[in-house]
């Protein structure tokens, strides 16, 4: 479901219906930081969660209950040696992903909830047609973009020591 749409139904039952239990708009407290939060996580939060559960939860529950390795290793560190290792490159992968294209819900989510930030700037200098601002928004989320792919691609021979850099 689109970001922009979670966010008017969440303004619409915890703001007006449960009378203000959380504040619609506007910045200041940690409050006022829970809607936008859960209206822009909630659609890459599944696919993240999703993308290390096949492969781990399969291959963590045969090396826990299998028994002890033949070199006398617990299953704690065959868990963390063959599973955890395993399932973490599809999580970074789809997290570094997923938090690239956030940049680009923030956009919406900032105006639905008059959060005071740089995709509601660009929202207002497109309704101005400022073209210089909005260029400039454009290239900051894009190397923004570019640098979260990098550290991901960096973060790849952290995880896994059989990735290469060179």
């Amino acid at each position: 479901m689109p970001g922009f749409w979670l966010g008017l139904m969440l303004i619409l039952v915890f703001a007006v219906e449960l009378k203000g239990l959380l504040p619609a708009y506007g910045s200041g407290s940690l409050r006022h930081l829970i809607l936008p939060a859960v209206a822009l996580a909630a659609a890459p939060s599944p696919r993240t969660c999703a993308s290390s559960a096949p492969g781990c939860s399969r291959c963590s529950s045969r090396t826990t209950s299998a028994p002890p390795a033949p070199r006398g290793r617990r299953s704690a560190s065959c868990l963390y040696r063959h599973a955890l290792k395993n399932a973490a490159l599809p999580f970074v992968t789809v997290a570094g992903l997923s938090l690239g294209f956030m940049l680009s819900g923030a956009i919406i989510i900032e105006t639905v909830f008059s959060w005071p930030g740089l995709g509601r700037l660009l929202v207002q200098a497109a309704s101005a047609r400022d073209f210089p601002v909005i260029q400039a928004g454009v290239f900051l989320f894009g190397v923004i973009f570019v640098l979260v792919n990098l550290a991901v691609d960096l973060l790849y021979a952290v995880v896994d020591p059989q990735v290469r850099l060179s």
